[in-house]
């Protein structure tokens, strides 16, 4: 998610009474909230360096609580505060957790298990940005100022733990958003599951969320040799024809080890290992074959927008690669 998104969710949790672990749990919560974003800095190394490093260890359970103790140790270097350690810590634990909880709930997903695992995990319900959820969490934060605005004018006292409730409202608010949302994306899958394409049911189904209309998903349903991506509404009938189609092909197939040799390229190994629904295709002449791989979460394979390309040549050499991963169509002609 958004960091408005995080730094909401870390201080309604400090507001909702973890503030009264430490003299600084508000700030420490604050930080943490967000601090696994830190990763962010591989962006330095380029695109590629990027997606390789992007959700890793930073996001994950086994190193979460080194990452609050982290965010307590910045803020106490600030603050210059040395008491309550272990409440701090704590607190800033619950934080990092909020947000690997709501990076799981969008298409990019997280992978939890690093170090030790590389495997990602998703849960495509909600999108990155999301202008619903900002509504209600900023309504939660600026009612209090309004509320005691309101107190000051009227001579009322100044409330002992100003906000908790509406902190405590907005986190009921999200989770039951993001609830509704698991539900809709629940009934996108088996509004496609029902169907069947070009004659055969399909093999793999999967929905992602778009920004301001939650009843609006991208639909994705793989068969054994084709792929189908969808503008699924669940306020109309859904069209299995509607769809655009591409040929599935798979790596595999090709004479020699082709999976490999694409491998040792390092941007095409990246994008290899992030997909987590790829459409491979192949164009083939007489002396080499030219390898397409597209990110069907966000590329778009007509587009060739979260894409890579490459040739191997007759002794399985890469050669003249291509990549675009951004979501615009600004796929380059020059070779690397």
């Amino acid at each position: 998610m958004d960091n408005l998104t995080h730094s909401l969710v870390g201080l309604f949790l400090a507001r909702a009474g973890l503030n009264r672990l430490a003299p600084d749990a508000t700030a420490a919560m604050i930080l943490a909230a967000n601090l696994p974003d830190a990763d962010i800095v591989a962006g330095v190394g380029g695109a590629p360096a990027y997606l390789e490093w992007h959700r890793g260890w930073t996001h994950s359970l086994p190193c979460s609580l080194l990452v609050a103790a982290a965010a307590v140790i910045l803020v106490r270097v600030v603050t210059r505060k040395n008491e309550k350690w272990a409440g701090a810590i704590f607190a800033a634990w619950i934080a990092v957790l909020s947000h690997i909880l709501l990076d799981l709930t969008n298409d990019y997903g997280v992978r939890i298990w690093a170090p030790f695992s590389q495997q990602w995990f998703h849960w495509d319900t909600t999108f990155v940005i999301d202008p619903w959820i900002w509504a209600g969490l900023l309504i939660a934060f600026f009612a209090p100022m309004l509320g005691d605005l309101i107190s000051s004018e009227i001579g009322k006292h100044r409330r002992a733990y100003p906000g908790r409730a509406w902190a405590i409202t907005g986190l009921l608010f999200l989770l039951v958003y993001d609830g509704a949302r698991a539900v809709l994306h629940q009934r996108a899958i088996a509004v496609m599951d029902a169907r069947l394409y070009g004659g055969t049911p399909p093999v793999v189904t999967a929905a992602f969320a778009t920004p301001l209309r939650p009843w609006m998903w991208d639909g994705l349903v793989e068969t054994a040799d084709t792929a189908y991506l969808y503008e699924l509404n669940l306020a109309d009938q859904f069209d299995p024809g509607a769809g655009k189609t591409f040929h599935r092909w798979d790596p595999r197939d090709a004479p020699g080890d082709a999976l490999a040799a694409l491998r040792t390229d390092h941007a095409f190994r990246v994008l290899i290992d992030f997909s987590q629904y790829p459409l491979w295709r192949v164009i083939a002449d007489a002396n080499n074959a030219r390898y397409t791989l597209t990110d069907l979460r966000f590329g778009d394979p007509v587009a060739r927008t979260f894409s890579c390309s490459a040739r191997l040549t007759g002794e399985h050499t890469v050669a003249d690669e291509r990549c675009n991963f951004s979501f615009a169509s600004n796929y380059s002609s020059q070779p690397r």
